[in-house]
């Protein structure tokens, strides 16, 4: 889980990243633009994007802001919880 990204979400700094590891989880549904992994061009043009469209990058700030907090402390059990309750054998 990149902390990272989360940390830049949450201080609303629009976050462009590649589509590695649990990022896409964490900036989907708009939170961010992804990328794919290994493509630099990709890459420049997603923060290229960021930087000249503003209305985009408020629009990520806005979604990111609203997603970060469901990585809080209170977010993350009541999601450990729902897995482990979906998991549960019946007696």
């Amino acid at each position: 889980l990149g902390t990272s990204v989360l940390d830049a979400m949450a201080v609303e700094i629009p976050v462009v990243a590649t589509r590695a590891g649990g990022i896409p989880e964490m900036l989907d549904q708009g939170a961010g633009i992804l990328v794919p992994v290994g493509n630099p061009e990709a890459l420049a043009k997603g923060i290229e994007t960021v930087l000249a469209d503003s209305t985009q990058r408020n629009q990520l700030i806005a979604t990111a802001r609203e997603r970060v907090a469901g990585f809080g402390a209170a977010g993350m059990a009541a999601g450990v919880l729902s897995v482990y309750r979906s998991v549960r054998l019946e007696r």
